[in-house]
């Protein structure tokens, strides 16, 4: 009886050590999956990670927001004019001895000093400050918006390269498949003439198309180390990379009128809009020139010696009155005025681009996915038919020009399809960038400034 209990405690126990050995063969599959994982994603970047990299390593938004840094300062002197301002003096003055003249003042005795507490503060300008502050805000309010347009034309700069990248790097693999079906070719061609099955000047056309095909994919791999630098460049981020496409973007877009109605939104616009509305305070600013201003001053004087020793305070309103300046502030307000003028302009000339812009975008857009849907049927065909021609040939019934001519087909209509294809992503990139569609927080930038 004993010897069966004690082998039920060996077969528990040889049990318990298999299953903590399976549990730990199965953490570290899959934890050796995980970095694996890790390790494949660590490489792969998305146009909006390449964004994102371009804003943190290049110098836009460091000079964007120094620009706002300089308004908001400006803004906070011009607040400074709205509170008392306080000063302390001490004053001592020595002259030449000349009290014979009024004895009993002591007014012109040849010592007097004095400490005071002065406070002056302005009541009325014709409203200038307040004028000013409300500029003061337009321009910043003008910065930010033009650091956001600024961004936007990064995206659209990053947008460009990194669908560069891409393109070349599929017309370089389909190259490479070209060309991998061009040796093909040449072997078989090879292998006709060997048994007199073919002539030598077909394997001499052969060889010439792979030897055009060749020069091409050195064209290519140019094309593509220049656009790699211009994404290097633009995002600084490393020549290693892999760049990972969401295809599923193309789709067919709205009316067209429902990304006109997105011109407002713009910050072109927002900026050509704050700088209209900054002008117009500078007119009004300039027109206080005209009125009156209204100061009150107050003295406290802790020390004081002379005949107003016992006088410790003193206070005073003064009232200025302008008569003539010599046309001073009527040039300031013509010069406003143009300033007025040409805000009004430039605000025009921006909504009438804005609105080409998104019209072009737009097209080009469904040009693009119009042209895919062609060229999916065709590239079909196209493979279709370089699949019979070189099946006809191996019974007699294409020539080896049929051949040649049906792979060359193939391939560019490959190569256009590719090239559309990433030329439709980009479009939307643009039609995204021109409708203020690109999501704040890609920006790094708080969105309450918008």
């Amino acid at each position: 009886m004993f010897s069966k209990v004690y082998g039920a405690i060996r077969m528990s126990q040889n049990l318990r050590v298999i299953a903590l050995a399976l549990l730990a063969s199965i953490l570290f599959f899959c934890n050796s999956c995980f970095s694996q994982a890790n390790q494949s994603n660590q490489g792969t970047v998305t146009l909006a990670t390449a964004f994102k990299s371009a804003l943190e390593k290049t110098e836009t938004v460091l000079i964007g927001n120094a620009r706002i840094n300089q308004t908001e300062a400006k803004e906070d002197q011009l607040k400074s004019r709205f509170f008392p301002s306080i000063s302390f003096e001490a004053n001592y003055l020595e002259q030449e001895k000349a009290s014979v003249l009024i004895p009993e003042t002591g007014i012109w005795g040849d010592k007097q000093s004095h400490t005071r507490l002065h406070l002056s503060q302005s009541i009325y300008e014709g409203w200038r400050d307040v004028y000013q502050q409300s500029a003061s805000k337009f321009d910043s309010e003008f910065q930010r918006q033009n650091l956001y347009y600024e961004s936007s034309m990064t995206f659209l700069n990053v947008a460009k390269a990194f669908y560069s990248v891409v393109s070349n790097e599929a017309e370089l693999a389909s190259l490479n498949k070209t060309i991998g079906l061009a040796k093909e070719r040449v072997s078989e061609i090879q292998n006709r003439v060997k048994i007199g099955k073919s002539r030598n000047i077909e394997l001499v056309a052969v060889k010439a198309q792979l030897s055009v095909l060749e020069a091409q994919k050195i064209a290519a791999e140019g094309e593509l180390t220049a656009a790699l630098d211009q994404l290097v460049l633009s995002t600084g981020l490393p020549r290693h990379i892999k760049l990972l496409v969401k295809e599923d973007q193309i789709e067919k877009p709205q009316p067209v009128d429902d990304y006109l109605s997105h011109i407002d939104e713009r910050p072109d616009i927002k900026a050509a809009k704050a700088r209209t509305q900054s002008a117009e305070s500078h007119i009004s600013s300039a027109r206080a020139g005209h009125f009156p201003s209204v100061d009150v001053g107050a003295n406290y004087y802790p020390t004081r010696e002379g005949a107003r020793k016992d006088m410790n305070w003193d206070i005073g309103i003064t009232l200025t009155m302008p008569i003539f300046t010599g046309g001073l502030v009527n040039a300031q307000m013509r010069e406003a005025s143009a300033v007025k003028t040409e805000a009004d302009y430039l605000l025009a000339s921006s909504k009438r681009r804005a609105e080409t812009e998104i019209r072009t975008a737009y097209n080009s857009l469904v040009s693009a996915i119009d042209q895919i849907k062609a060229l999916e049927s065709a590239l079909k065909f196209t493979e279709q038919n370089y699949q019979e021609q070189t099946k006809n040939y191996k019974f007699s019934q294409a020539t080896n020009l049929d051949v040649i001519s049906a792979l060359n087909t193939y391939q560019e209509t490959k190569r256009s399809f590719d090239r559309t294809r990433y030329q439709a992503l980009l479009y939307w990139a643009q039609l995204k960038a021109t409708t203020a569609q690109i999501p704040l927080n890609s920006l790094m930038i708080n969105e309450k400034d918008f």
